[in-house]
């Protein structure tokens, strides 16, 4: 234990509450994910089990990491950019960020989600100042 929530180090939604923090005008995941993750519990357990509400919560989860994978996807591919010096080791962590949810990201939009592989691709040796933008544009294409 390191703390109470939100700060909780090692806890299932340390990353959410960080990203919550970059981008403290969107919804907060940290908060929000507490009740989907007992809610899926609850309906696990013993004579109280029901496939359709661990379902449910489930797919509640995905979305909620799916943000989360979202916002470190436009982060760190600005942090990739820096201040004009290209980082790639914020491009490779904004790549691994958003391929811990673009799976199920691309059941929504699989040509969609090409496009921001390919603007993350860990290949690139530059990235145009534009590019956190255009992934914010192509995520919210998909709303």
């Amino acid at each position: 234990y390191t703390g109470s929530a939100p700060g909780n180090l090692y806890s299932p939604y340390e990353f959410n509450w960080k990203r919550d923090k970059d981008f403290p005008g969107g919804t907060a995941i940290h908060t929000a994910a507490i009740p989907i993750m007992n809610y899926g519990l609850i309906n696990l357990r013993g004579s109280a089990y029901n496939a359709a509400n661990v379902q449910s919560a489930q797919t509640a989860m995905y979305k909620i990491f799916s943000i989360a994978a979202i916002r470190a996807a436009i982060k760190y591919s600005w942090k990739a950019l820096g201040d004009g010096t290209f980082n790639e080791e914020y491009l490779a962590e904004g790549w691994s960020y958003w391929r811990s949810a673009s799976g199920y990201i691309s059941t929504v939009n699989k040509g969609t989600v090409q496009e921001i592989d390919a603007l993350l691709d860990w290949s690139l040796t530059s990235i145009p100042a534009t590019t956190p933008c255009e992934i914010k544009t192509k995520v919210e294409s998909m709303y």
